[in-house]
């Protein structure tokens, strides 16, 4: 999902809005979650001054919390990109033990179980790294679903509203 850069966390909202937005995520990003509720929106141009004295509070391990923490709400990406690590750990073994092989059959090893070792070392790691990101996805769907986000929010438009 391409998050538009002008959505901000200081804006004029509804108040529909917010009771949609306020009784959804416990781990929030506002920005996304202005782009999920999907309302209509409209943007002002602001112009920031900078800053009069000081610097920001954030130092930058709060900035790497806050984008750790905004990455695993929002994406799967970190445990797809953990997958292709362990894919490439056990394919570069694979690649590895083709090239072992030839050398053996060359005569060219000279410490008989070493190369093995290592071998196994490398292609198991790949394996364990890969089972760890898929264990990672069917985390992150179980928490997708703790969500309890609505598949769809309806706009009804109060003036078509039928009173009963």
């Amino acid at each position: 999902m391409k998050l538009d850069s002008r959505a901000a966390n200081f804006g004029i909202y509804t108040r529909r809005f917010v009771s949609t937005y306020a009784s959804r995520e416990v781990d929030r990003s506002f920005p996304f979650l202005v782009h999920w509720v999907g309302f209509q929106k409209a943007y002002l141009a602001v112009q920031h001054d900078p800053r009069p004295q000081g610097k920001s509070g954030y130092t930058l391990w709060a900035l790497v919390k806050l984008s750790l923490s905004i990455g695993m709400a929002v994406s799967d990406r970190p445990m797809k990109i953990v997958m292709g690590f362990g894919l490439l750990l056990s394919g570069s073994a694979f690649l590895m033990g083709l090239s072992l092989l030839y050398s053996y059959f060359m005569g060219q090893i000279s410490e008989p179980g070493y190369a093995s070792i290592v071998l196994s070392i490398w292609f198991f790691s790949g394996v364990i790294t890969l089972v760890l990101g898929l264990i990672g996805l069917y985390i992150g769907r179980i928490f997708l679903a703790t969500k309890n986000r609505p598949l769809y929010i309806l706009d009804v438009d109060p003036r078509c509203a039928v009173d009963e």
